[in-house]
């Protein structure tokens, strides 16, 4: 028997125009155990043209004008319906994915099981945004920003975690300190710690910031350090050795990121992390990172964008990219090896953001429209099952 949605329950209960869509939608979704959407402020097709923001395209293209039919039409679901259950939480992730979408069709607050994100009302969907060293155009010119930018002025939440491991690397070689890797990660002497800093810092988060404020687009940079964000201990030796000042994350304190987002900004974090007693910076993989606060914040989409389209199954095969994992697939890929070299981190911090709070889970490719074709299924959805 197939699952009722409650659209379906809302269709069968409403009967001939009895009563309010919103007064049917919450019964509906207490008759689940859900949290309804919000009702739409007013409706699409009766908004002045002044009052209507461009609807983004399936892969990214942004249109100037929309035409009304097209607007009065409801969302069309672009993914198979699923219920999940999360801790005491049930989340319909296909609507989820159905609203960042189609942005314009819904309100500001939807809440699975009545657990409000860090969103702010007036916004439509929040979104945490991984940005790998090796994905960065490396100039003011980025298709990622300007899909960056273009979500923002639609009224969206962004919060970019930004890596930086080619340019530490760079920067390393120039003052020819040298570079030693334990199972990924990079020991961190405190040469390499304050090489790390300064570069993640002081180049890399103010060279992004620059270039949204360039494209209107209001942004504030700061590190898992400002406002004790990310609290981490000194991570455990590996095979007897030492990593040095790299941490494992132990707490996430989102307040200064939810106050940045209240005020309108884009925050652009730097993944370094400080310990308890506040006594030094540690070094974080940048994916844990990006993973622990989008869990932390209950993001709407935690989007990985990296430099291959989707996760590859083999990765001598371009064709062998994977549309859709759950869960269980994703452990089981990590633990025979699947998954393994700079995708493993990835994997780990999507799985992590699920198990913490997020709401949907992708890894996309870079390029134009990287962000807005993630969103669309142009890459690899991670969903519990």
């Amino acid at each position: 028997m197939a699952k009722r949605t409650v659209t379906d329950i809302v269709q069968e209960q409403a009967g001939a125009q009895q009563a309010s869509l919103r007064r049917e939608v919450g019964r509906a979704a207490e008759a689940l155990g859900v949290a309804p959407m919000q009702e739409i402020e007013r409706p699409i097709a009766g908004r002045e043209r002044s009052q209507r923001v461009p609807e983004a395209g399936v892969l990214g293209g942004w249109e100037s004008e929309v035409r009304e039919a097209e607007l009065a039409q409801p969302p069309q679901a672009l993914h198979g319906r699923r219920v999940q259950q999360r801790d005491f939480r049930i989340v319909e992730f296909d609507e989820v994915m159905d609203r960042i979408e189609n942005p314009l069709h819904y309100g500001s607050g939807f809440a699975p099981g009545g657990v409000a994100s860090a969103r702010t009302e007036s916004a439509l969907v929040l979104i945490v945004l991984k940005y790998g060293g090796n994905a960065m155009a490396g100039s003011a010119a980025d298709p990622l920003l300007d899909d960056i930018a273009a979500r923002v002025a639609a009224g969206d939440q962004v919060v970019l975690v930004h890596g930086g491991g080619p340019q530490i690397d760079a920067e390393l070689a120039e003052r020819q300190i040298p570079t030693v890797r334990i199972e990924g990660l990079r020991v961190t002497d405190a040469a390499t710690l304050a090489v790390t800093e300064r570069v993640l810092c002081g180049s890399v988060n103010k060279a992004l910031v620059r270039a949204l404020l360039q494209r209107g687009t209001p942004a504030a940079g700061v590190s898992g350090q400002d406002g004790a964000l990310l609290v981490a201990r000194p991570a455990a030796a590996r095979d007897g050795r030492s990593l040095g000042f790299v941490g494992e994350i132990v707490e996430v304190r989102p307040a200064l990121l939810t106050g940045l987002l209240a005020a309108g900004l884009v925050p652009v974090v730097a993944p370094l992390a400080v310990t308890a007693d506040g006594t030094t910076a540690l070094n974080v993989n940048a994916d844990t990172a990006a993973g622990a606060i989008a869990g932390a914040l209950r993001a709407d989409a935690y989007v990985v964008v990296t430099n291959v389209a989707r996760v590859l199954r083999d990765l001598s095969d371009p064709a062998s990219g994977i549309e859709r994992l759950t869960v269980s697939q994703a452990r089981a890929y990590l633990a025979d090896g699947t998954f393994d070299g700079g995708m493993r981190p990835k994997m780990e911090s999507a799985l992590d953001a699920l198990a913490r709070g997020a709401r949907a889970a992708l890894v996309a490719g870079q390029g134009p429209g990287a962000l807005a074709g993630a969103l669309a299924g142009n890459g690899t959805a991670i969903v519990d099952g």
